[in-house]
This record gives C-alpha cells, sequence and structure tokens, in this order.
C-alpha cells in the first residue's frame, strides 16, 4: 500500500529532479553516522551532524558533492510540497521494511545516484527518516564551508534598491577572511518598522528600529529604585 501511495505521488516529481545518473559505482552500500578519516571545514556533534558528516566525506570521496546536494533538495522539496510524503518521511510508525521500501521507489523513480540511494535507505533502516531536514540543513552548512562560502541575510523593512544591495554586499565581503565567498539574500519585514538585521554566518546585527523601541520599553517599564534614586539625589546635592 505504501509503496503504490509514494509511487504515484513522486511521479509527478521527476521534473525537481536533475538528472545526475543512476549507473557507476559511487557509495557504500552503508554509511556508519560516525566520523571518517578524511578531514571536514566543520565538526559537527549532533546525531543529524553526523550523519551529514558522513553523507559528506562519502560524496567528496566519490566526487559527487552536487549531484547528492541536488538530490537532498530534491527530496526535501517534496516533503514540503506533498502532504502524504511528509507524512511517511515524519512518521515513526511505519515499519521499518515499508520505509526502505518507500524510499527505495522514491530513490528510483527520482534517478537518484546510487549513494543517496543508499544513504536514504540507511535513515530509514534507522528510523531517522523525521530527521531528514536537519541532516540536510547540516549537510549544506558543510558544503557552504567546504566552498569557502558565508551566507548573509539582510530584513528591512522595504525593498532595498540595487545600490543599496551592492554597498551593503561590498562592506560586509570586507568583513571576510580573504578568499571567503558572501552569499546575500535580503527578506523584507515591516515590522522591524526601520533600520536593517543583518544576519552573517552566525553573527547578528540588529540595527532595526523596532528592536530600540522594544530596549526602551523595558527600561521605562522596569521598577524604579527609589532608596537608589534618592540616595543618588542626595549625593548630587551635598
Amino acid at each position: 500500500m505504501i509503496r503504490s501511495v509514494v509511487r504515484s505521488l513522486v511521479a509527478g516529481a521527476r521534473a525537481h529532479a536533475h538528472s545526475v545518473g543512476a549507473g557507476g559505482s559511487v557509495g557504500a552500500k552503508t554509511l556508519a553516522p560516525t566520523v571518517l578519516s578524511s578531514s571536514v571545514p566543520i565538526q559537527l556533534f549532533s546525531v543529524p551532524g553526523k550523519y551529514a558528516t558522513s553523507l559528506f566525506k562519502a560524496a567528496v570521496k566519490a566526487d559527487a558533492l552536487e549531484p547528492v546536494e541536488t538530490e537532498l533538495r530534491t527530496i526535501t522539496e517534496l516533503g514540503e510540497s506533498n502532504q502524504l510524503v511528509h507524512d511517511f518521511l515524519k512518521d515513526p510508525s511505519v515499519p521499518v521494511r515499508d520505509r526502505i521500501a518507500g524510499i527505495e521507489d522514491i530513490s528510483k523513480h527520482l534517478k537518484f545516484s546510487p549513494l543517496t540511494n543508499n544513504f536514504l535507505a540507511l535513515l530509514a533502516e534507522n528510523g531517522r527518516l523525521e530527521e531528514l531536514n536537519r541532516i540536510v540543513g547540516h549537510f549544506s552548512d558543510l558544503l557552504m564551508a567546504h566552498r569557502g562560502e558565508v551566507k548573509a541575510t539582510i530584513t528591512s523593512p522595504l525593498e532595498l534598491t540595487t545600490q543599496e544591495i551592492t554597498d551593503l554586499k561590498s562592506a560586509l565581503q570586507a568583513r571576510l577572511e580573504p578568499g571567503k565567498k558572501l552569499l546575500l539574500s535580503q527578506k523584507v519585514d515591516k515590522s522591524i518598522i526601520g533600520g536593517l538585521v543583518i544576519e552573517l554566518g552566525d553573527k547578528m546585527i540588529d540595527m532595526s528600529i523596532r528592536t530600540k523601541m522594544n530596549r526602551l520599553r523595558s527600561l521605562l517599564s522596569a521598577p524604579l529604585d527609589l532608596e537608589t534614586a534618592n540616595s543618588t539625589t542626595g549625593a548630587a546635592a551635598e
């Protein structure tokens, strides 16, 4: 039943997958969620992070980083756009055999590489499919670090002009280490009222009017220490 449902669901999703080829000897039959011998750009210690690290190392060894990245994006987008696929990936009560069969059907119909197929089957076998989005997120972090990319997001109350974006990009790029590449995106959020919120890597620069108003509101709503105020006034009078 599950296999037929999954088959019908993914039949219309083939257009989302890029052609990466299904043959060859890429990928081992098993991938353990442990740290392998090759180096990685960043260390991840959570369970999803370890799975992502294992996949990253296997993809580097197979020279298949881009195909694996595309295939992971395809299955996560399918899970986000289709409720039945979403429920299948998130439901831990699905028997292991059915989880593996369903994942193999998805991989077959979307023409995933053996490496991605084997990795997804491992997640299904180990009951980790519900953590797929977190694993894919960590894999993306590893890829960005591997490529020397740093993500920056600018949030503003209105759309920025082309010149403003160019100026901000130049200013943020100058803050990065030599050789690093800035990936800039913009979000519009009218609730910040004015100013900007800049997220650069793991750092945040909040220059929004909303935050300034919240700080002022907190200051004004704090109880006044009359004893301290009186002693300060008395000292000033002396």
